[in-house]
């Protein structure tokens, strides 16, 4: 065997001891393996958004266009807790509506399939008589990663005029409704002044579905229009059929905390 087969060995040995020595090799190496996760995590995020947007893009290509009861007869045979479908022109608001009275929170972190995704599946609150006839607040929860572009109501000057209608068609009926208030309540969904999280007229508007009483009404309507942050022009009264959707606040644009609330009501236009 020659010397520089026996050199050569050593050699290598000595360089890789005198790098491992190295505090700079170190934190290069270091360095390296956090960029490698780091990208991993970018790719998984992007690619999970990628999978959640064309899921539903391919489940709203399954709705024909006319009459409603037609257009939803196949998601319901699919998935019997569809209610409805939501949907705001210009925006990628498109989706099912469900409703679970025995899980209320069921499709929290499930899509339409009943598979697990953190975005969830907009779902109407348990209580709400939706058919054959709406009662008066249909109240629906969803996620802001589904419904980021509600909160450009509250810091886009010029969005209402574009948005000002949304469609919710439940399984028996068309429905355009109008938007009538915008709003910001606290982490457990209070109607309440965001500046003034102590506010003593706070009152829990999710719980207000039907009108029981003319002063119950005029508590409801009077705390929604002293807080609401838009110039609407539309009303309403115990007749109408309101929609309130709920999704988190984008801090801080909301003025309070992560974990605020962002609600939006409209009320539904024509008969």
């Amino acid at each position: 065997m020659s010397k520089h087969a026996l050199g050569f060995p050593r050699a290598r040995k000595a360089r890789r001891m005198k790098l491992e020595r190295n505090p700079a090799f170190l934190v290069f190496t270091l360095s390296l393996i956090v960029m490698a996760t780091s990208a991993l995590l970018l790719v998984s995020e992007s690619w999970e958004a990628y999978a959640t947007a064309r899921y539903w893009r391919n489940l709203s290509a399954r709705t024909e266009t006319g009459d409603i009861l037609p257009s939803l007869r196949a998601l319901y045979e699919q998935n019997p807790d569809i209610v409805g479908w939501l949907r705001v022109d210009n925006t990628a608001i498109n989706y099912p509506v469900v409703q679970t009275p025995g899980d209320p929170e069921y499709y929290l972190q499930r899509d339409f399939d009943g598979q697990f995704s953190p975005s969830g599946t907009p779902f109407a609150d348990f209580r709400c008589r939706l058919a054959p006839e709406q009662g008066f607040n249909t109240v629906i929860y969803l996620h802001d990663r589904l419904m980021l572009e509600l909160n450009q109501y509250t810091y886009l000057p010029n969005y209402l005029e574009g948005h000002r209608y949304i469609q919710f068609d439940t399984l028996t009926r068309e429905g355009v409704y109008e938007v009538v208030a915008v709003f910001y309540a606290d982490g457990g969904a209070r109607l309440l002044d965001p500046w003034n999280p102590d506010d003593p007229q706070a009152y829990d508007f999710y719980n207000y579905l039907e009108v029981d009483s003319l002063a119950g009404f005029r508590r409801y309507a009077e705390g929604v229009r002293a807080r609401q942050l838009l110039r609407a022009d539309a009303d309403f009264s115990p007749r109408s059929h309101l929609l309130t959707l709920v999704c988190c606040a984008m801090w801080p644009f909301s003025g309070i905390d992560e974990t605020g609330r962002l609600v939006v009501i409209a009320k539904r236009v024509g008969t």
